[in-house]
This record gives structure tokens, C-alpha cells and sequence, in this order.
């Protein structure tokens, strides 16, 4: 962000206080820095999306495995039956 110097962008605070974002916006900076944690927050929200689904597709990869490659990995059923319980939100 940079700071603008155009009169009328920020009437409703302090110049020095007022930004314009990559996309053209004006923005004060606490406004700016509400903005840059809503968008931390919706990457951590994604990112635990993401390794939900991934939990999720794991788990029933494991439950396809046959005998011979459970005992490869030196698995039984009931630790795949375990495994497989689990809620996706626990690791």
C-alpha cells in the first residue's frame, strides 16, 4: 500500500492515515489492517479445509488396502478400523 496525497479520497480522516490498496481501494490503515487479518484468516480456514479433506481421503485409502499390503505396512484391521473412526477433525 501506498500513501495517497489526493485531496477528497479520506475526507473522514487524517491523510497521513490514508492508503490505497493494490486494487485501486482507498482504505485508512486500520481499516488496511483488518483487511490483511481477514485475509490471514481466511488462508488458516482454508488450509484446515484442506487437511480435513485430506484426513478424510486418506482414512479411505486405508480401509481399501487388502491383508498382504496391511500386513506390508505392518497394520492390522483393527488399527484400520481405528483409524477410520476417528472424526476427521482429530489427527
Amino acid at each position: 500500500m501506498r500513501p495517497l496525497k489526493k485531496a477528497g479520497l479520506c475526507e473522514e480522516i487524517e491523510m497521513s492515515q490514508c492508503y490505497e490498496t493494490t486494487s485501486g481501494t482507498t482504505h485508512s490503515r486500520s481499516h488496511a489492517g483488518f483487511l490483511a487479518s481477514l485475509d490471514r484468516a481466511a488462508l488458516q480456514v482454508a488450509d484446515q479445509l484442506s487437511r480435513y479433506a485430506r484426513r478424510i481421503q486418506e482414512r479411505r485409502a486405508l480401509g481399501r488396502l487388502d491383508d498382504r499390503m496391511l500386513s506390508d505396512i505392518g497394520l492390522s484391521h483393527a488399527d484400520v478400523e481405528q483409524e477410520m473412526s476417528k472424526p476427521f477433525w482429530r489427527p
